[in-house]
C-alpha cells in the first residue's frame, strides 16, 4: 500500500485548521438562528435540496468524521459513512426537523466532533484513512471538515459568500480539492501572486498526461477560485475559465 497523502508544508496543522472549523461553525450556527421552519424548508443554492437538507448533511457529516476518528484510536477500520445509502437516507430524515431542531443538531454534533478531535493523540494524526477518493493522513480530516462547513454556509443562502472566505484559508481549501478531485493539469494564481498547481498526473485526470500537455491556467482571488472550483461562482470571477465557464 502506497504511503497516505500527508498535511505536509502546504497545510496548516491540524489544530490550526480545527481552530478555523470552530470559528466558521460559530458563524454559520449564528446566520442561521433566526432562519424560522419555513426558511429551513426553502429551496437552498444547492439544487434538489432546502437548506434543512444541508443542515442534515453538515451534522451526519460531524458525527461521521466523529467515529471515523473513534474507530482510529481503536484500530478499527475506519469510514466516515456506513453506506452511501445510509449516509443519503439519514440527511433526508434529518431534513424533516423542525427549525429548532435542526439548529440544535447542527451544534450538538459539531461539539461532538470538537470532543473527538481533542481526544486524538497527536501521532496518530499521521494514520491513513479514506477521505473521499484517497488515502489521506487523518491530519487532513479538519480541512475536509473546514470545506464542508464553509462551502454549504454558502449554499445556504443566508448572506455569507465566497466574498466572506480568508484568502489563505481558500489557498489551503483549493490545495484539498485539487487532492481529492482527479483533474487534468492545472495551474491556479491568486491575485496576491501565489502559485498552486493540481493535477497533471495519469492518477489525476480521467484523460491521458504526457509531457506536451499544456496545463490550464486560472487567475483570480483564491476565494473565487475557490467557489468555481466546487461549482459555485461564475466563471466571469476567474480569468481564463473559458467561454462554457464549466468546473474541473
Amino acid at each position: 500500500m502506497s504511503a497516505p497523502d500527508s498535511p505536509g508544508t502546504e497545510f496548516p496543522g491540524p489544530d490550526i485548521v480545527r481552530h478555523r472549523v470552530q470559528e466558521a461553525t460559530q458563524r454559520l450556527l449564528g446566520d442561521t438562528i433566526s432562519l424560522s421552519d419555513e426558511d429551513w424548508q426553502a429551496p437552498s443554492a444547492l439544487p434538489g435540496w432546502t437548506r434543512a437538507h444541508i443542515a442534515s448533511h453538515l451534522a451526519r457529516n460531524a458525527e461521521g468524521l466523529a467515529g471515523l476518528l473513534e474507530q482510529v484510536r481503536a484500530g478499527e477500520p475506519a469510514a466516515v459513512y456506513d453506506s452511501a445509502d445510509a449516509r443519503d437516507l439519514a440527511i433526508e430524515r434529518g431534513s424533516e426537523r423542525s427549525g429548532l431542531d435542526l439548529q440544535i443538531d447542527l451544534d450538538t454534533s459539531a461539539g461532538q466532533l470538537a470532543q473527538a478531535w481533542s481526544n486524538v493523540p497527536a501521532e496518530l494524526w499521521q494514520e491513513e484513512v479514506t477521505m473521499g477518493t484517497r488515502r489521506v493522513a487523518l491530519g487532513l480530516a479538519p480541512l475536509a471538515r473546514l470545506q464542508e462547513v464553509l462551502v454549504h454556509h454558502v449554499d445556504l443562502a443566508c448572506g455569507f459568500s465566497f466574498e466572506d472566505i480568508r484568502a489563505d484559508t481558500a489557498v489551503w481549501l483549493l490545495r484539498w480539492t485539487g487532492l481529492q478531485r482527479r483533474m487534468p493539469p492545472t495551474t491556479l494564481t491568486t491575485d496576491d501572486g501565489q502559485t498552486i498547481v493540481l493535477g497533471g498526473t495519469a492518477d489525476d485526470s480521467e484523460q491521458p498526461v504526457d509531457d506536451n500537455d499544456e496545463p490550464r491556467r486560472l487567475v483570480g482571488h483564491p476565494a473565487r477560485l475557490l467557489g468555481w472550483l466546487t461549482g459555485r461562482v461564475d466563471a466571469n470571477a476567474v480569468q481564463g475559465a473559458g467561454p462554457s465557464g464549466r468546473p474541473l
